[in-house]
């Protein structure tokens, strides 16, 4: 439908040999494999900075409804939490607004139109003057560099118009939380090898990028907890929060 999109999961591996990626509903995270409860995607992804067939998942009929995320994206705009999207132009109006929300978002803009409809004219006029900052702002309030963000999205070949990013406290709450609101009440662990152990050790999400539906996790050994980076983050099968 109009207002409804298919979640996925790409998989973006900037380094020459095979990258293992995982991902798991976030109830699984702590289950044996052998449990019947068990449930998880695991694939070698290989070297595709530009996305490629290998590194896409696609959970079955997990359909996303586009309004209950837009409490979330025009808080993000607003600079209450940490989801951020790219705006060419410095003083974004309505019709820029409605644009890089679709295509974000891989909605209709009629759907997206009707959204900020629905909102007073203080809280449109807010949105658009605070939501070229967006990306910035989820950026330092994550500890990342957003000049390195934006090179990340430009070497993964993302939307050079509008594309989003989301972390922190709104990534673990919206999407790896098992009870997720945005997600049918459930949430989605994804996982990447650490280093050559790919049994026994490896990194969990805390935030990815957004382009035209689909969450984009890059997995470069550059982009790693000990150098400053917090889309992965260290985890360890003892703990059920990271």
């Amino acid at each position: 439908m109009a207002n409804q999109f298919e979640w996925q999961f790409d998989f973006r591996n900037f380094n020459k040999n095979e990258m293992q990626v995982q991902v798991r509903p976030t109830g699984c995270v702590l289950t044996s494999p052998h449990d019947s409860h068990y449930s998880a995607w695991k694939h070698q992804v290989p070297y595709s900075p530009t996305g490629g067939i290998e590194g896409i998942y696609r959970p079955g009929n997990c359909v996303v409804d586009f309004g209950k995320w837009w409490s979330v994206i025009k808080n993000g705009l607003k600079l209450n939490l940490d989801l951020g999207i790219l705006f060419v132009v410095q003083s974004p109006k309505t019709d820029d607004l409605i644009e890089a929300i679709s295509n974000v978002f891989a909605v209709d803009g009629d759907v997206v139109e009707a959204c900020i409809k629905n909102m007073s004219k203080e809280e449109i006029e807010q949105m658009l003057t605070t939501c070229y900052k967006s990306v910035d702002k989820t950026c330092i309030n994550n500890l990342m560099n957003p000049t390195v963000i934006r090179q990340m999205a430009q070497d993964m070949n993302l939307d050079p118009k509008a594309w989003g990013i989301i972390s922190g406290k709104t990534y673990r709450e919206y999407i790896w939380n098992r009870n997720s609101p945005v997600i049918n009440n459930h949430g989605w662990s994804v996982f990447r090898a650490w280093g050559d152990k790919a049994k026994h050790r490896l990194l969990i999400a805390e935030g990815c990028f957004i382009d035209k539906g689909r969450l984009i996790y890059p997995c470069d050994d550059t982009d790693h907890p000990k150098h400053g980076n917090t889309f992965w983050n260290f985890w360890s099968r003892d703990f059920n929060n990271y």
